[in-house]
């Protein structure tokens, strides 16, 4: 009987420590809140995030990424990564346009009020920005995105939180 007892506390233990390190290793669940990713996530949007993958290869372009920012430590962000290291990125009348090509954006909501010289991302780095761009550029936390600050991408939607069916577009 203590054999018996024993496995069985043995097992317990070993799913415990497997389970803390997936939860703390793997993914969150993160809630949302802020308009800057309608339409496609809302205030109160609640989104599992794994983290672990960004270890082994950094986000591709069209990823919706959770980071957190050396300006605003404490806060976490969830931005698109739109822009990749190495290429050049320019807003035009709100049309990004990628090492001179326009980006096809089927998500974002955007405005004519959008404009931004050509840069070159920084090697490491990435370019993140919201979807709702129909919002002035200065209410926008976005901009080159320090792969090391990258907390993960989201993988599951879990919620979309509040997303109006008309979204105000600035226009």
């Amino acid at each position: 009987m203590q054999k018996r007892t024993r496995n069985a506390l043995l097992r317990s233990v070993l799913w415990a420590v497997l389970i803390l390190f997936v939860w703390f290793n793997v993914g969150h669940i993160r809630r949302l809140k802020g308009l800057s990713m309608l339409p496609t996530l809302g205030d109160g949007a609640v989104v599992v995030v794994y983290e672990l993958g960004c270890h082994f290869s950094p986000p591709g372009r069209g990823d919706i990424v959770c980071i957190r920012t050396n300006e605003r430590p404490g806060q976490v962000f969830c931005k698109r990564v739109i822009a990749l290291p190495g290429e050049e990125i320019e807003f035009r009348n709100s049309v990004v346009y990628i090492n001179g090509r326009k980006l096809d954006e089927q998500y974002a909501i955007t405005s004519s009020t959008w404009n931004m010289p050509r840069i070159k991302i920084d090697e490491r780095h990435v370019y993140v920005v919201g979807d709702n761009r129909g919002m002035s550029m200065a209410m926008h936390t976005q901009g080159q995105a320090n792969l090391d600050n990258i907390l993960g991408v989201v993988a599951i939607v879990i919620r979309r939180g509040n997303v109006p069916d008309e979204v105000e577009t600035g226009n």
